[in-house]
């Protein structure tokens, strides 16, 4: 019973593949099903269709398999030899071979077996010379416009022109022009929406780029080049989230390779849908072991998902394969992440300065590896990382105020090497500098001033406190702690100056802020009493 059941599936199936047309070819060809594709052609020249073998033919010359495409072609004359399809392709073949009279004969063939009114000569032996690896776009462009010419309805004629066109350097126009012709000839059909959509991609104009995708995609929605298109300029654009939909779709309508599958993970990935993108690369570790680009996959989903050890062991592993040629900056850049988080700075330095030789715009990085040190309290180090930033494009102001916390807390920590508060310093002035109008650096530089004169001889800090004063004052509550600071250090400075007067004013100011200030209290009570401290 069995065998019969399988018989019967097996009779289906002939059926449906004997049922098949060349457009059902063309169709899977369009959608890069070229397994299946392939599989509809060789069916059909096994019934002696001429037409089958021209496309089988063209399939293998996109696939590199030259010798195949010769003899299909060739079987496509046997088969038929009034079908000019198949001449075209020989001619193509002798164009890559250095050939060109040869080609010409080949071509003159194909023009022989039709009527010189039909167009359809012209378009194939205008496509060899476009698409020939020695190409010749003068003599395609020729023949393209004189089919065209012939058939002012012909959409192949337009599509191929623009082809061609758009291959010449000053092409774009004119392609943009024989595309928008096709898409008027025949508005339903995605081809020409897709192609006008990759002109405006290579002009870098996106927006108009997805929206002519997406004119292309309402048309046809089977058409599966389009939704591959789209995701990958909605992944450039960061709409990581409509790249997911589009590829997904993309995957359902074409053959899903371990190329485009591994393409999908990225996008999972960038759309911080982890789990999705870990669940994919680990089954195609599963079918392609010895592909590098899954342990890197790896290992950046991973440092997202906060999982560092995993992360190195999978990075480590990538960097061991890779050809240095190919590997990216992100790599050193994820691979430092990892070790800057799983607490290893050393080799998290050295992976996020490689980072930023490559990439200027990296530099962001030697902040956060600044920050780990200074937390470690390595303020050398991170005094260091901080200054190499400020070498650096797009200085910002809190670049400067952390390489002056570094050199602040550097000395406190040691408390012997002085010029590291004159570094402080400079640091805090360029805060200052850069945020005039915030407290800030005024602050920071009035509390290193107030250790560089730590004897009290210039009082250096006052212009600082007096300048924190002015900006806090608006809101003593918020900055009670920085008021109290600047009016007790003034306070002392009156005092040692014998301005009591004045020492009065600003400790009684003091304890407006903070009424249990013992300090305050103090000086204020030897001021009251005629007594100097």
């Amino acid at each position: 019973m069995k065998k019969t059941i399988l018989s019967l599936q097996f009779i289906a199936l002939s059926f449906a593949i004997n049922a098949q047309t060349v457009q059902d070819g063309i169709k899977a060809l369009d959608n890069e099903r070229f397994v299946q594709a392939e599989g509809i052609f060789k069916n059909l020249v096994g019934t002696t269709n001429a037409e089958a073998a021209y496309y089988l033919g063209k399939l293998y010359y996109s696939q590199g398999k030259f010798d195949q495409a010769k003899s299909s072609f060739e079987k496509g004359v046997s088969i038929n030899a009034k079908f000019p399809s198949n001449y075209a392709g020989l001619g193509l073949l002798l164009l890559d071979n250095g050939k060109p009279e040869e080609a010409r004969k080949q071509f003159d063939i194909a023009f022989a077996c039709i009527s010189s009114k039909d167009p359809k000569a012209g378009i194939l032996v205008g496509e060899a010379y476009t698409i020939s690896k020695k190409n010749d776009l003068t003599q395609a462009v020729t023949y393209l416009t004189k089919a065209a010419n012939l058939d002012k309805k012909n959409y192949d004629a337009q599509i191929a022109l623009g082809d061609a066109y758009v291959q010449k350097p000053d092409g774009g126009g004119p392609a943009m022009t024989a595309y928008e012709t096709a898409m008027a000839i025949d508005p339903a059909k995605p081809l020409g929406y897709l192609r006008k959509g990759d002109l405006f991609f290579k002009a870098k104009n996106y927006e108009l780029s997805i929206e002519a995708y997406k004119q292309g995609r309402d048309k046809d929605s089977t058409f599966a080049p389009i939704h591959r298109d789209l995701g990958e300029i909605y992944y450039l654009a960061k709409r990581y989230d409509l790249a997911v939909k589009s590829y997904e779709k993309f995957l359902t309508l074409t053959e899903p390779t371990l190329e485009y599958r591994t393409r999908m993970a990225y996008f999972y990935f960038f759309n911080k849908q982890y789990d999705k993108a870990t669940d994919l690369i680990n089954k195609l570790k599963a079918e392609d072991p010895n592909n590098n680009i899954l342990n890197r996959l790896l290992g950046y989903g991973f440092v997202e998902q906060a999982k560092y050890p995993e992360a190195i062991t999978y990075l480590t592993e990538f960097f061991k394969k890779a050809e240095p040629a190919k590997i990216l900056t992100s790599d050193y850049e994820y691979l430092g992440k990892a070790y800057l988080k799983g607490g290893n700075d050393s080799l998290a330095e050295i992976n996020i300065l490689k980072t930023v030789q490559l990439d200027s715009s990296k530099a962001d990085l030697l902040m956060d590896m600044g920050k780990s040190y200074q937390e470690k309290k390595k303020y050398i180090k991170a005094a260091a990382m901080y200054q190499l930033k400020t070498t650096y494009p797009k200085v910002k102001s809190t670049d400067w105020f952390k390489l002056g916390q570094a050199f602040y807390f550097g000395y406190q920590g040691a408390k012997t090497d002085t010029s590291m508060l004159y570094k402080a310093d400079t640091a805090f002035m360029k805060v200052v500098e850069m945020t005039p109008t915030v407290h800030l650096g005024y602050n920071w530089r009035a509390m290193t001033n107030s250790l560089i004169d730590a004897k009290g001889k210039t009082f250096a800090a006052k212009p600082y406190y007096e300048k924190v004063i002015e900006i806090c004052s608006v809101d003593k509550v918020k900055f009670a702690k920085e008021l109290l600071q600047a009016y007790k250090y003034i306070g002392y400075a009156y005092i040692q100056k014998d301005d009591n007067a004045l020492a009065k004013e600003y400790y009684t100011k003091a304890l407006e802020v903070n009424p249990e200030d013992a300090d305050a209290k103090k000086n204020l009570e030897l001021i009251n009493s005629q007594k100097k401290k």
